[in-house]
């Protein structure tokens, strides 16, 4: 399955750091989670306003049909300020 996605991190107009990307994926479902990954290109704004690599990669493991547990982890890449960072998920309910 193709998948495009539009992001944004992070408040380019305060002290932190802000990146907005578009990126495109894969990504495969089985019967107990999905698993996914995704790079394109970005605009990285901190310090300094500068193009990016974002890189995105997804895991969620649903051992029961209303429950399930996710992992994220993402980044930037690029020459002025590189970053990355882990998201956890719980997830309830019904879903994919």
């Amino acid at each position: 399955m193709d998948r495009t996605l539009c992001e944004h991190r992070g408040d380019p107009g305060g002290d932190t750091l802000g990146d907005l990307g578009v990126l495109y994926g894969r990504s495969t479902a089985g019967r107990f989670g999905l698993a996914s990954g995704a790079a394109g290109l970005g605009i990285v704004q901190g310090e300094t306003t500068t193009i990016g690599l974002p890189v995105e990669i997804q895991a969620y493991f649903r051992p029961l049909p209303f429950a399930g547990l996710g992992v994220t982890l993402f980044g930037n890449v690029n020459p002025a300020q590189p970053f990355a960072g882990v998201a956890v998920a719980l997830q309830l309910g019904d879903g994919p």
